[in-house]
């Protein structure tokens, strides 16, 4: 009897094989479908060199039209759509937003490029990608402010030569922000984790607490860094406000919250942005891992 007939009849290897083949088909049909859904970088990088580098850049300056780094922060995304799709008809409905750009940019009307949806999705994550993710800086607030003193007391104005440099603002830091979330790190006034209460999407395996909303697209919502710090300062929400009032949120921790939550809210708005998207390469290395598994079972005959 032949070495794979004998294998084929071992019963305890196929309850083994058969679970093991059945996870491989069925991750393969995942990844390659993901993969044709998945935006795509690469693709938008080839739309944007063929049709958008002759007038635009990505952080190069102006050309002629804008430079379009950090452009999908700037423009509401539905309007941004719009106008890569159809910027004639913009144009034509006398466009607030269109009308100015119209006149900084010498009356030169972008033309329509016939992009589909993919392209355009593709592009604007070409976009996103080769500007980065926008630094948070937000101002920082003095802890006291001094009370206002009379007009005859008052030391007089200091010249420009001599006034002393506006303070910097807070720069937040996107990986802070994330272990503030989770709880890894915690608040220095003594504040619950946001994720015993708030889900975000892509936050963690097991998600996060349903007591309050979920916050993925919360940047957008309330306009951004600046928006959000302002909100994260005071928290006038009823559930939020008795726990949060004595144990306040520091500068630093506003800002690294609305750093890691802007990345939160560019990867809910563009899927696999920040990550390799998954390509039939992988499929072909889980194929090759499962033919060497094969092989060494039945060497174990």
């Amino acid at each position: 009897m032949s070495i794979y007939f004998r294998f084929f009849l071992n019963k305890s290897i196929w309850v083994f094989i058969l679970p093991t083949f059945i996870i491989i088909v069925f991750y393969i049909l995942v990844i390659s479908t993901a993969a044709a859904q998945v935006v795509s970088v690469e693709s938008g990088n080839i739309t944007f060199r063929a049709k958008c580098s002759a007038c635009h850049t990505i952080g190069g300056g102006d050309l002629v039209g804008p430079d379009l780094k950090n452009v999908t922060y700037k423009r509401e995304h539905d309007w941004l759509v719009r106008f890569l799709r159809e910027p004639d008809k913009v144009i034509a409905e006398d466009d607030p937003i269109a009308k100015q750009l119209l006149e900084k940019y010498k009356d030169i009307r972008m033309p329509n490029q016939g992009l589909s949806s993919q392209e355009i999705d593709n592009l604007i994550a070409y976009i996103v990608n080769k500007s980065g993710v926008q630094q948070v800086i937000i101002p920082e607030q003095p802890a006291d402010k001094p009370p206002e003193q009379s007009p005859v007391n008052k030391p007089p104005e200091q010249s420009p030569v001599n006034k002393p440099p506006e303070q910097p603002g807070i720069v937040g830091s996107a990986s802070n922000g994330e272990s503030l979330i989770l709880g890894n790190t915690p608040f220095k006034n003594g504040a619950p984790p946001c994720q015993a209460c708030h889900n975000i999407q892509g936050l963690s395996l097991l998600g996060g607490g349903s007591l309050g909303p979920d916050l993925t697209k919360v940047y957008d919502r309330y306009g951004g860094d600046r928006g959000l710090s302002s909100i994260l300062s005071v928290l006038p929400f009823p559930t939020m406000s008795p726990i949060y009032s004595n144990h306040p949120l520091t500068s630093q921790e506003q800002a690294d919250f609305c750093g890691k939550i802007n990345v939160y809210n560019i990867e809910a708005r563009y899927p696999g942005i920040f990550i390799e998207p998954p390509t039939m390469e992988k499929a072909n290395q889980y194929l090759a891992y499962a033919k060497e598994l094969i092989q060494w079972l039945i060497a174990q005959l």
